[in-house]
């Protein structure tokens, strides 16, 4: 029976990649803590994700879908009951974040709750500020192969929608009830990595934090003009074979950087009050 569940959701942008690239690292040194790490490679692969939104749809039609998470992660003979999990995808995908944060993040999380069982989870999020996410959430859409809307539109949608940390955290919050819930920052994870690791397994693991992976890096302002230019192609592989030689034609130029002056510290401001508001509430905050 699984006795812990340590869920990390995402952000997407926030170094969640590097996170999980690290704990991949020391995975046998969590192994020999006491828990299994679920690598990003391993739920990707195994469509966990999916799995779960699937189980959940079943579950009210006459109870054929799995109701605890014994019968979806089936673990090896002999390994601990206590489970981490890094996946941002489980709150949508980047598409999603830039779209306002998430806007179906609980119906993304129900099916979560509804496995847990006897498990009283403990969730985990990372945070960054609205004037940085903006773009940098529409440059990874660009490398996906979305076709997002031109970036003068979320521009707009952000400034008068005003997606909210605080709104998402609720979300969580009331989805998974008294479950623990640690948040940070992305300015907080990039000086103090470890005690991200630390908080996210329970276990002491050390270590420098290295460059963020290339596939995550916010493309340059040449390279998004481009793929923007970019016309209809032949199927979601074509499209992201021609991105793929965009990006690794346009570098070292100036990056993707479409937000003038005055957006920024509008989106930064109330980034900064949103962060007050944020040590107020019931959870745990690491900075």
């Amino acid at each position: 029976m699984i006795e812990e569940l340590r869920l990390h959701i995402g952000a997407h942008k926030t170094a969640t990649t590097h996170l999980q690239d690290s704990l991949a690292a020391q995975s046998g040194k969590i192994l020999a803590g006491g828990l299994v790490y679920l690598s990003r490679g391993f739920v990707r692969k195994s469509g966990l994700v999916q799995g779960i939104i699937e189980n959940h749809l079943r579950l009210p039609g006459g109870g054929q879908g799995f109701r605890s998470l014994d019968d979806i992660i089936v673990l090896p003979e002999g390994h601990p009951r206590r489970i981490v999990i890094s996946e941002e995808d489980i709150l949508g995908m980047s598409i999603d974040l830039l779209d306002g944060l998430y806007p179906r993040a609980a119906a993304r999380l129900r099916p979560w709750a509804a496995v847990m069982g006897g498990v009283r989870p403990h969730i985990f999020l990372s945070i960054r500020n609205y004037a940085d996410i903006l773009p940098s959430a529409y440059s990874q859409a660009l490398r996906d192969g979305t076709l997002p809307h031109a970036m003068a539109s979320y521009r707009t949608l952000w400034l008068g929608r005003k997606p909210s940390w605080l709104e998402l955290i609720k979300t969580v919050q009331a989805v998974f009830g008294d479950a623990r819930l640690t948040v940070w920052s992305m300015d907080f994870y990039r000086h103090s990595a470890a005690t991200v690791r630390t908080a996210v397994t329970g276990l002491d693991l050390p270590g420098e934090l290295d460059a963020a992976p290339e596939g995550t890096r916010r493309l340059t302002a040449a390279a998004v003009r481009r793929i923007e230019a970019l016309g209809p192609l032949p199927g979601r592989a074509a499209r992201l074979q021609a991105v793929s030689d965009i990006v690794a034609a346009e570098t070292g130029s100036e990056p993707f950087d479409p937000l003038p002056p005055g957006e920024k510290a509008f989106h930064s401001e109330r980034y900064a009050r949103d962060i007050e508001l944020i040590k107020r509430m019931p959870l745990e905050f690491l900075g």
